[in-house]
């Protein structure tokens, strides 16, 4: 394809115009199916041919896009991998991960305690099989993701945090475009190629869950139905995985309180809801502006204004 979208500029990219490494600095993913790309330049004659490719189609769930290159040989393929000079889906992953971790922790690595708890998130068999029945119920319904479901999401998230601290994260963007790109990313991560950094940040929402709902506990008296989730979750995270399902499956049975103004009718739906929301409010906060910023290595700084 001659085209690629940028996540972070929420622009149409043409492949000629960008590097190598712009793929995983500003994000930029297939503008019809929002799955990574990487760029190729190919030699054919005397003409250089610049375009961006999908990742192996043999392993994505995109399998119809009709921006995607096709029908290509292996000897091709080698070519292909020697011109794009060995990139990888990890490499373009990586720049989420990092800065969701800087953002968050304000270091370059999960400072202790939190890593020992995340830590035991990750290792959990239990919270895996959870999050990929999330995963996989996200991404075979994306109807549940409406840009209208994804827009009340993050205007109750800022909502609440104006409640809470009298006014939302400071950011160079505009919530505006915070929230555009929160959008943007939130679809792209429910895609198979992406699914290492869902797992990630499904694990961070979830360990950042459990101490919310610990916070708020010192401050006021919880709910009961807050209780309850909390001490499940925390059991699911250090129980086997037959013993955590057990729990996780309990939830069922915890009718949400008539007063309760939310869609979830037990604990059980209300868990992935919490997680989810959670998931798409680290999104917004991110520092967008100066992770493009750090990145910016080959695109004009009117490219950047342009996007402000």
């Amino acid at each position: 394809m001659k085209i690629g979208y940028s996540l972070f500029l929420g622009e149409i990219i043409e492949a000629i115009k960008i590097d190598y490494t712009d793929c995983k600095n500003f994000q930029i993913v297939c503008p019809k199916c929002k799955e990574p790309v990487f760029k190729v330049v190919r030699n054919n004659n005397d003409e250089t041919i610049d375009y961006l490719s999908h990742y192996e189609k043999d392993k994505s769930y995109v399998q119809d896009c009709e921006l995607r290159v096709s029908k290509l040989d292996d000897t091709f393929i080698q070519k292909l991998n020697t011109n794009s000079q060995n990139q990888k889906l990890e490499y373009f992953l990586s720049v989420l991960k990092e800065s969701i971790i800087e953002n968050e922790f304000k270091s370059k690595e999960i400072p202790k305690p939190h890593n020992h708890y995340l830590s035991q998130i990750k290792r959990s068999k239990a919270i895996a099989k959870f999050r990929e029945m999330v995963f996989d119920f996200s991404m075979k319904h994306p109807i549940y993701w409406s840009e209208e479901t994804i827009n009340e999401i993050l205007e109750d998230y800022i909502g609440e945090i104006k409640s809470i601290s009298g006014s939302f994260y400071e950011t160079s963007f505009s919530l505006q475009i915070q929230k555009r790109i929160a959008k943007d990313i939130w679809q792209h991560l429910l895609t198979p190629k992406t699914k290492e950094n869902y797992n990630f940040l499904f694990n961070y929402a979830y360990y950042f869950l459990i101490t919310r709902l610990e916070e708020a506990a010192k401050v006021r008296t919880s709910n009961n139905w807050e209780v309850i989730l909390h001490n499940s979750m925390v059991q699911i995270m250090q129980k086997s995985k037959d013993k955590g399902l057990q729990i996780l499956t309990s939830l069922g049975n915890h009718p949400m309180p008539e007063n309760y103004d939310g869609d979830a009718p037990t604990l059980f739906e209300k868990l992935p809801a919490e997680i989810s929301y959670e998931m798409i409010g680290v999104l917004l906060r991110l520092p967008y502006f100066e992770i493009i910023k750090k990145y910016n290595f080959n695109f004009s700084g009117d490219l950047i204004m342009k996007t402000v």
